[in-house]
């Protein structure tokens, strides 16, 4: 209707601008799908990832995207924010260690606190959960996203997941030439600015996610839908 509008003069130049430009990723993603050939290997590691069951072969991504079981993210990109790569439970007595020591607790009893705390959290999951965690290695799938462009944003005053994480990441996908791992040092798990590690009251507060963060994900976002490969 935005174009209809225009014709009437219901639409102003500033919205009329918004829309064009919008317009204009959005029939650059087009041809992009529409020249964009998938690998069978590829297309398979995404939707196994995704819990699906794989597709039979590849092909050219606007035509896959026909297939009900086939979803836009599949075959577009991935970002990941504040992304998880060591084990589960790893990740979770760092935290609780962290948290611990935090509020006082030596070493000793910051480490005996956390082993009850993610014993009693591991216990309330559901089983299927945990199982999945314990056999599941997001950087081995990564790896075999060969072709998908891939941006991995890390806080480093973030003690959820750390920089360890995105050094893993990192790691895994040295030979990834369309994956990218960004270390913003001052962020927290929110990508809001901290000017120290965070803790878990920092939640409460209201903040601003940081516009180097967003220039890093608008960057990615517009460069891999004006792009063609």
């Amino acid at each position: 209707l935005t174009p209809i509008g225009r014709e009437y003069g219901l639409v102003q130049d500033d919205r009329w601008a918004r829309y064009q430009h919008t317009q204009a990723i959005l029939n650059a993603e087009r041809r992009r799908l529409h020249e964009t050939h998938l690998r069978t290997a590829d297309l398979r590691a995404a939707m196994e990832a995704a819990g699906l069951a794989p597709a039979a072969e590849g092909g050219i991504a606007e035509e896959l995207l026909r297939r009900p079981e086939i979803s836009y993210p599949l075959v577009a990109g991935i970002i990941g924010w504040a992304a998880l790569a060591r084990p589960f439970r790893d990740a979770l007595m760092e935290q609780l260690v962290y948290i611990a020591r935090k509020q006082g607790a030596d070493e000793a009893t910051a480490q005996s606190q956390a082993e009850a705390t993610a014993k009693q959290m591991m216990a309330a999951l559901p089983r299927e959960y945990v199982d999945f965690q314990q056999t599941y290695d997001p950087t081995t799938t990564a790896q075999r996203l060969k072709d998908l462009p891939m941006l991995f944003l890390q806080g480093g005053h973030d003690y959820q997941v750390t920089e360890a994480d995105l050094r893993l990441w990192e790691k895994a996908l040295t030979k990834q030439p369309k994956a990218r791992c960004v270390l913003l040092p001052k962020l927290d798990h929110l990508l809001r600015e901290l000017p120290e590690m965070a803790c878990p009251a920092d939640y409460l507060k209201e903040g601003k996610m940081d516009a180097e963060a967003l220039r890093q994900i608008t960057d990615f976002i517009l460069q891999n839908s004006l792009s063609t490969p």
